[in-house]
């Protein structure tokens, strides 16, 4: 007898979508508008479309994920990458009203890189990673670190390397988001 694969619960799905009627029936126009949002030919001359496009179709699958985790019973699955579906969704939505920061969130990379590069050496000691890449990675977190330095200590002026692209969090960046699309006050962002 061939073994048959099963992924979840079959008890939760038929829970599921007991719960979640409401959503399940508006699930088709959501995923009608997520197929002409993102199943398409995109042409663009800038960077700060291709980003916010991107972002927006990672987030489009990140959705398809957690419903496919919430509705086989996985809800602790689905609750962790809530949380990183949201941050993506805010840092979409803060760099399409800011366009200006594309650069900056793109050049973060760098940064990411390097203390990846650090950890490593630090986990598995100098050697391990190729000269080379050891070389370009440092070449081009140098080209872009000032950019990112935060002040830790104003009286002294100690600096330390953000730990994230931008100087506001994310929550704080979901309020300028918030107040920049609703109008409810002018906002200024850090």
């Amino acid at each position: 007898m061939e073994q048959q694969l099963i992924c979840g619960f079959p008890d939760q799905w038929s829970e599921f979508q007991q719960r979640n009627e409401k959503f399940l029936s508006r699930l088709p126009a959501l995923q009608a508008a997520l197929n002409v949002a993102f199943l398409r030919t995109f042409d663009t001359t800038g960077p700060e479309d291709r980003t916010v496009f991107m972002l927006g179709r990672i987030c489009s699958e990140e959705f398809y994920e957690v419903a496919l985790l919430a509705a086989n019973g996985y809800g602790l699955g689905a609750q962790r990458l809530v949380r990183s579906l949201y941050e993506r969704a805010v840092t979409m939505a803060f760099l399409s009203d800011h366009p200006d920061q594309i650069d900056a969130f793109m050049n973060y990379h760098a940064v990411a890189q390097f203390k990846l590069m650090q950890a490593v050496h630090e986990s598995y000691g100098l050697g391990v990673l190729p000269q080379s890449a050891v070389e370009e990675t440092e070449r081009e977190y140098k080209k872009v670190k000032d950019q990112f330095q935060v002040t830790l200590c104003p009286e002294c002026k100690t600096t330390r390397t953000n730990h994230t692209w931008h100087k506001l969090d994310v929550v704080s960046m979901a309020r300028a988001c918030f107040i920049n699309r609703f109008g409810l006050r002018s906002c200024t962002y850090v």
